[in-house]
């Protein structure tokens, strides 16, 4: 139950809020390629760690292959990835997307 004389110390709270917690940058949707992936239609993210695919890696993602290519980790540093598509699950919503293949000798350790 709200009291009529507490709105105007709620909305006063609102715009100090507003002022001291910085907005989110907008959402841009990241660029897409598709095609047909195990007998069905997909589309997934055309890029992977700072790597654009280029159309013959689209087509060898498509058809299940692996591929290998130079990317970018998040501190900076070049790495080559390698990895094919794959179903995944993210924020409880299954997608199809490019799934890394960790080095063993690498993989960190849970």
């Amino acid at each position: 139950m709200t009291v009529a004389h507490d709105l105007p110390i709620m909305a006063e709270n609102v715009k100090q809020l507003e002022s001291a917690i910085e907005k989110p940058a907008s959402y841009e949707p990241k660029e897409k390629v598709s095609g047909e992936w195990q007998g069905e239609e997909v589309s997934f993210n055309a890029s992977f760690s700072g790597h654009r695919f280029t159309a013959e890696e689209v087509a060898q993602l498509l058809a299940g292959e692996v591929i290998s290519f130079q990317a970018i980790n998040k501190k900076g540093k070049a790495y080559t990835a390698k990895g094919q598509l794959a179903k995944k699950r993210y924020k409880g919503k299954n997608f199809v997307g490019f799934d890394l293949i960790l080095d063993k000798k690498k993989a960190r350790k849970k």
